[in-house]
């Protein structure tokens, strides 16, 4: 819709002209609906922030990692990509070792896990007061693959693909991480990998035909150039 449709269609939906003129200016600011989260604040005041960012939808391992918070926060986490089925926590080990001895942060992104797997790193987490957190990649097919490179570039990590005795030395990492029940942010610092891969995914938006596989892409895109997360009250309908 055109400038001024989309301001009336705000605010219709949130009933007060005022709160539409925002919600719409959000809109046109970021360029982008998937860009856009609407939440319901504690408070009566409407509150926007525009932060940069990798957004993915929340599939963790299981509901007990987020250890009954709304919304986890890890400062500085380790990342860990692996595009495969993780069955075996020895295959981890020795990134296990680092993060406990070290206090630190780690998140685990894979196609699945053995359910031992999960039960073990729960325990762990519970045990010594770390955050190790498995997530499912939420995507399938081409689509896996093509986030989990996104994230390699953001965290200059290395994808794993064969999994044997996972060092330090190919895990990434980025500023914070925020999850909570409906999507995962990334914060992260850009640099020369960042660049490269936004010129690979300009390459893929001219070779995509499918609609669903255009809107994927010019997303992902989005996330790399100019993301912005839009927080507000609860008077704002989402539309």
């Amino acid at each position: 819709p055109c400038d001024e449709e989309l301001l009336n269609i705000a605010c219709v939906s949130a009933n007060d002209k005022a709160i539409g003129r925002i919600v719409s200016d959000a809109y046109f600011r970021v360029k982008d609906k998937s860009a856009v989260i609407i939440k319901e604040n504690n408070n009566s005041e409407t509150q926007i922030n525009y932060l940069k960012g990798y957004i993915l939808e929340t599939n963790l391992a299981s509901e007990y990692f987020m250890k009954d918070l709304k919304e986890l926060v890890l400062d500085k986490p380790s990342i860990l990509l692996i595009d495969n089925y993780l069955d075996d926590i020895n295959a981890i080990a020795n990134i296990l070792n680092e993060i406990l001895i070290n206090k630190g942060n780690l998140v685990v992104i894979a196609n699945d896990y053995n359910e031992l797997v999960v039960n073990e790193l729960i325990s762990l987490n519970i045990d010594n007061n770390v955050n190790i957190i498995l997530l499912r990649n939420p995507e399938y097919g081409i689509k896996r693959l093509r986030l989990l490179r996104d994230i390699e570039a953001i965290s200059n990590g290395k994808l794993i693909k064969r999994i044997n005795r996972i060092t330090m030395n190919e895990v990434g990492i980025v500023n914070n991480i925020k999850i909570n029940q409906d999507n995962i942010f990334i914060d992260y610092q850009d640099s020369d990998t960042t660049f490269s891969r936004m010129e690979t995914i300009r390459k893929e938006l001219l070779s995509y035909q499918e609609q669903l596989d255009l809107e994927f892409c010019k997303k992902r895109n989005k996330y790399l150039i100019d993301t912005e997360l839009v927080l507000s009250n609860d008077n704002v309908c989402l539309f």
